[in-house]
């Protein structure tokens, strides 16, 4: 993902962080809070070494519709909220 975003971000009008697939190389998905934190950390430093003030869009993966499903939402956009992605 810092890889992509380095090289395309100063192209982009915006970039969409799609985390909500579980498709990755290392077979790791995003729905665990350190996980995403720890990529958004490395895409994050990327972007503050770019000087790029590009949005991004974290797009997140569908969680069942109850209260655990919420709480899981609640914490990965709190994560996102901290990584400074929401301006």
């Amino acid at each position: 993902f810092a890889t992509s975003f380095r090289l395309l971000a100063p192209l982009a009008d915006f970039v969409v962080l799609n985390v909500s697939c579980p498709n990755t190389t290392e077979g790791k998905t995003f729905e665990e809070p350190a996980a995403l934190a720890e990529l958004l950390g490395a895409v994050g430093r990327t972007r503050k070494a770019l000087a790029e003030k590009v949005p991004v869009l974290v797009k997140l993966m569908a969680t069942a519709d109850d209260q655990a499903g919420r709480q899981t939402q609640r914490e990965l956009l709190q994560v996102i909220e901290d990584a400074g992605f929401v301006e």
